[in-house]
């Protein structure tokens, strides 16, 4: 499910706080306190992404070379179709000391900006989430922005989606989600091994919404689905549901990461989708009720929600430095 270890996590303890033997091929292992690692390791992640700008920083590929450009001059052009616009003088012109000075200091002002904080505070999406003014769309999927700082690009499915998932996991907080019955149940055939999967757990997908009956071998009647989704594809929930049962073990932890799964899917089949054309009113509530968020920055399944080009740069681009 496009899902890739990121980092590799080394833990030192005592021998006596882990169990090497609950799995016969070692492929797990079982804490003694498992919520008290988790919570640990989860605090020292949020430290350190606490710590530097959440938003991606739009710099060029290829970055002209900074001593090439100081000591070098400029070289003369052949004067060709360009002499009615350009004159000689300039064409011929070196670049000089306070030139240089200038070129130096605008590639310095290029350079992203760098955030630290040797403790990181609690995340304040307030005061990080910078102040933005709506411009337009790009190919009806992202949403031009002017900021203090420059020119922002946002993705609308993805800060719709990470809207809606925020607004799931505090309408839902630890109860069941509701359910809404499918006037006509829909059938599903799954494969022997799907069956495994659904079977065992069934009684959790009721508690997120969904209610299936077995009807036979490897077929199901989906008979209600969680109510945030209106009434769309029972199947294909399924399906997706499925794929991520297949993803891990099915204890306590798998069990509340696939309630997150599953709220992560439901936020993305109501958000606004690519493509779809939003007028500037849209698009300026979208980007204010993104402000609010906890983490506005990455959609839940880990994308970029919207990504920066500063004042400085586009300044170098267009040669106003």
């Amino acid at each position: 499910n496009r899902r890739y270890p990121i980092a590799v996590v080394f833990l030192e303890m005592s021998p006596e706080n882990l169990d090497v033997n609950v799995h016969p091929t070692k492929m797990e292992i079982k804490f003694a306190d498992e919520n008290g690692i988790f919570s640990i390791l989860m605090d020292a992640f949020k430290k350190s992404l606490q710590s530097t700008s959440h938003i991606p920083y739009l710099l060029p590929k290829n970055l002209p070379d900074e001593k090439a450009m100081i000591q070098e001059p400029v070289q003369k052009y052949e004067q060709t179709a360009w002499e009615g616009f350009v004159s000689s003088d300039i064409l011929g012109k070196t670049i000089s000391k306070q030139e240089k000075m200038e070129t130096a200091a605008g590639l310095e002002a290029v350079k992203p900006p760098v955030i630290e904080a040797p403790d990181a505070a609690p995340f304040r999406a307030e005061a990080s989430f910078p102040v933005l003014r709506a411009l337009g769309q790009i190919h009806a999927s992202y949403i031009l922005a002017e900021g203090r700082e420059g020119l922002y690009i946002i993705d609308q499915h993805a800060a719709h989606e990470k809207i809606k998932y925020e607004e799931l996991l505090e309408k839902s907080g630890g109860c069941s989600l509701e359910s809404q019955a499918l006037v006509l149940p829909q059938t599903i055939e799954v494969s022997p091994l799907e069956h495994e999967l659904l079977i065992e757990q069934i009684v959790r997908l009721r508690d997120l919404g969904i209610i299936l009956e077995h009807f036979g071998k490897n077929t199901y009647l989906i008979r209600a689905l969680p109510a945030e989704l209106g009434g769309q594809d029972g199947v294909c929930l399924i399906k997706d549901i499925i794929e991520l049962l297949q993803l891990g073990n099915t204890n306590q932890r798998m069990a509340g990461q696939l309630r997150q799964d599953l709220l992560k899917l439901i936020a993305c089949k109501q958000a606004v989708k690519a493509k779809k054309q939003l007028t500037l009113s849209e698009q300026q509530a979208l980007l204010e009720k993104l402000s609010t968020l906890k983490n506005p920055y990455n959609c839940p399944h880990g994308r970029p929600v919207l990504i920066h080009l500063s004042l400085n740069e586009l300044n170098r681009r267009f040669q106003r430095n």
